[in-house]
């Protein structure tokens, strides 16, 4: 009896050192550039991310999510910056549905949109979002979560399926 409650308890503690979660942030990469094509300068900018359920609509209820950070632009326009990340700060006088990156994505239409408040020399005067919004869209890998297999579960030939984590053993009562 003593080695089937150790091994319970080596399964479950160890199922859980070896759970994965996802991180609530989104790791985004862009190219920032001026009307005419030229890349804009190097620095540090302000910019406001906001995720919309629809592709042109201005009407606050349809904004899902919002945060404001300041991003560092390299010299060919490019920067990175994780969405949902502490380092952002909510959007002035903006209210959103969620707060929280992870919350935001339960609808399968979710369009990025994009303000530059500030540039390396101050505010940008009557700063407007740079249409078009950008949707966002699945990984691969993404495709697996919404197949309807469960995380952990071998799929055979022919549709059976088999848990993992299932142990026998053989010995010591």
């Amino acid at each position: 009896m003593k080695s089937y409650i150790q091994l319970w308890l080596f399964v479950v503690l160890g199922s859980v050192a070896f759970a994965q979660s996802v991180p609530p942030m989104i790791n985004y990469q862009g190219r920032l550039t001026s009307e005419t094509g030229a890349n804009l300068p190097a620095g540090g900018y302000v910019i406001q991310f906001r995720l919309w359920d629809d592709p042109v609509a201005t009407n606050l209820t349809e904004l899902i999510w919002a945060q404001q950070q300041s991003v560092t632009i390299q010299a060919n326009g490019a920067f990175n910056v994780l969405l949902g990340a502490q380092g952002g700060a909510s959007i002035p006088g903006v209210v959103a549905k969620v707060n929280d990156i992870s919350f935001a994505f339960t609808d399968p239409n979710r369009f990025l949109g994009l303000t530059i408040v500030s540039n390396r020399t101050g505010l940008v005067g009557a700063a407007t979002e740079i249409l078009p919004r950008q949707q966002i869209l699945s990984t691969p890998f993404a495709f697996q979560s919404g197949n309807g297999v469960p995380p952990g579960t071998i799929q055979a030939f022919g549709g059976a399926t088999a848990r993992l984590g299932t142990y026998y053993v053989m010995g010591e009562q």
